[in-house]
């Protein structure tokens, strides 16, 4: 039977292609750095023999956090500006 593509296959057979890969650099003019780091130590109870070996998941994230309205307004018009001149060099981009 045919899909609704014609001849392309199911898209959970679908492959990712990257076509086109870009790094950019914001510029700003200063920056104040908010990382908070935590460690914990096992529980004085902990027997490794009675529950098995312990496990700790860790979870890193970022959270970009502007000034003000014009920082805000600064960091997206430079984003445009990248995506826009780099979606040009693309030439499957949409």
């Amino acid at each position: 039977t045919q899909n609704a593509f014609g001849d392309a296959p199911p898209l959970w057979m679908a492959k990712k292609v990257v076509t086109h890969e870009a790094i950019g650099t914001y510029k700003f003019h200063n920056c104040e750095d908010q990382t908070v780091a935590s460690l914990w130590k096992r529980s004085q109870s902990f027997s490794s023999t009675e529950h098995g070996a312990p496990f700790s998941k860790l979870a890193l994230s970022k959270l970009l956090v502007l000034k003000d309205r014009s920082a805000r307004e600064d960091y997206f018009a430079q984003q445009a500006s990248f995506v826009t001149l780099e979606g040009r060099k693309d030439m499957y981009a949409e």
